[in-house]
């Protein structure tokens, strides 16, 4: 029994209420599923902000998002070669530091 189906049996539910499901494929799909949207959604914002003059109507060139798509994935498997999960957590920690001042430093004002 895998960790899925362990912690899937500790509920309190009824044994006629538990899906069917193979969880094993299920899980996974719906993860990769999840992660490339949001790649695609990362890449649709880079290019459209490092596209010149691109009107609110139109759309990056597919080049564009492309490329995006695959420096973001060749930096996250990148750091994970290097330094696994640890050089994940660090880096995003490290980059989400910036963005913590635009965010609370509005709520200041309002104190």
């Amino acid at each position: 029994m895998n960790p899925v189906e362990s912690h899937l049996a500790e509920l309190p539910l009824d044994k006629n209420l538990q899906p069917s499901i193979d969880w094993t494929i299920f899980l996974p799909s719906l993860i990769i599923v999840i992660l490339a949207t949001t790649l695609d959604s990362a890449a649709y914002v880079l290019a459209s902000i490092s596209t010149r003059n691109l009107p609110g109507d139109q759309e990056p060139s597919k080049s564009n998002r492309l490329v995006w798509a695959f420096s973001l994935a060749f930096i996250a498997v990148g750091l994970l070669m290097v330094g696994g999960l640890k050089a994940v957590q660090s880096t995003s920690i490290i980059i989400a530091l910036p963005m913590d001042q635009d965010c609370v430093g509005p709520l200041w004002g309002r104190v």
